[in-house]
């Protein structure tokens, strides 16, 4: 019987991370009523749990499995992201602390800690603790990803162009290290510098929708019009912020009333109900969008 549970166990781990956070759930939850042996089982069912926001049954479930494993490093890491999600950063530490010290290895234990650093926004702990992770851990491209951060952060970042750099060599696919070296090239006023970065990283699949409005941002800054204006389109059939984009879009295509465009600048203005930054920029570009068609008519 133990054998077979076993069996079922290993078969559900291996496949688990291609299934939907509720698909895990209702699978772990079904494996630990039959058999409660397993810590991994409890890891994973409490990670879906705290990914959906389910703190207090996540809680439950982590006190139960610390109840049988005390020291299983990846159940402190649930606990410390359930006091994070609680906005309880003192004991949240403390139990990052505490995976840490069971496993010194355990690398996503130091990854929560430098979150949890960012969100309280404590620059010197980021700098502190990024500084260990590319000496402890110089083989993973994230750890020189987060020492560029924390060094922009604590305002350095010419000192992170260096470090963003390594990270884009070990792993040529990370968008965000891309994404963060061009803008401090625009940051800068090194543009050729910061075009040559996002002209790179637009032709990695990966790239995604926020790196894309930047690029386009970048160009319209340096009068790439109708590139930009591609970007845009593109963002725009991925929904990717539609108040951002049609305010960029603005930017870079005369806008007159009565085009399709204009009619979602009206619409996207009206839908919103507060007195947001996007808010005031759309209605400037109505009222732009209607100086345009005056000027036209005229």
């Amino acid at each position: 019987m133990g054998k077979n549970f076993k069996i079922e166990n290993n078969n559900f781990i291996k496949v688990y991370q291609n299934l939907s956070h509720k698909e895990v759930i209702e699978r772990s939850k079904k494996i630990l009523s039959k058999d409660k042996s397993d810590w991994r089982i409890y890891n994973i069912l409490c990670s879906s749990l705290l990914a959906l926001d389910k703190n207090e049954d996540a809680k439950k479930f982590i006190n139960e499995a610390l109840e049988k494993f005390q020291d299983i490093p990846n159940l402190y890491r649930c606990l410390g992201i359930y006091y994070s999600n609680k906005n309880d950063y003192i004991n949240s530490k403390t139990q990052f602390i505490k995976a840490i010290k069971i496993n010194k290895n355990y690398y996503e234990a130091y990854i929560d800690l430098y979150k949890l650093y960012e969100k309280t926004k404590k620059n010197n702990n980021l700098l502190e603790i990024s500084k260990y992770l590319v000496v402890k851990f110089n083989n993973n491209h994230l750890s020189f990803f987060y020492h560029a951060l924390s060094l922009e952060k604590n305002s350095k970042k010419k000192e992170a162009i260096e470090f963003y750099k390594k990270s884009i060599v070990m792993r040529p696919s990370h968008v965000d290290s891309y994404n963060n070296l061009g803008l401090i090239y625009k940051d800068l006023l090194l543009m050729k510098d910061s075009i040559k970065i996002f002209e790179e990283v637009y032709k990695i699949k990966e790239c995604d929708d926020n790196t894309k409005y930047n690029y386009a941002k970048l160009l319209s800054k340096v009068g790439e019009e109708e590139k930009a204006e591609k970007i845009i389109r593109d963002i725009i059939k991925n929904k990717f912020n539609l108040s951002k984009s049609y305010n960029l879009l603005a930017r870079v295509k005369k806008i007159k009333e009565g085009d399709e465009d204009f009619l979602i600048i009206n619409k996207l203005f009206n839908k919103l109900k507060n007195d947001s930054n996007e808010k005031v920029i759309l209605g400037l570009n109505i009222a732009k969008a209607l100086e345009n068609s005056k000027n036209f008519n005229e």
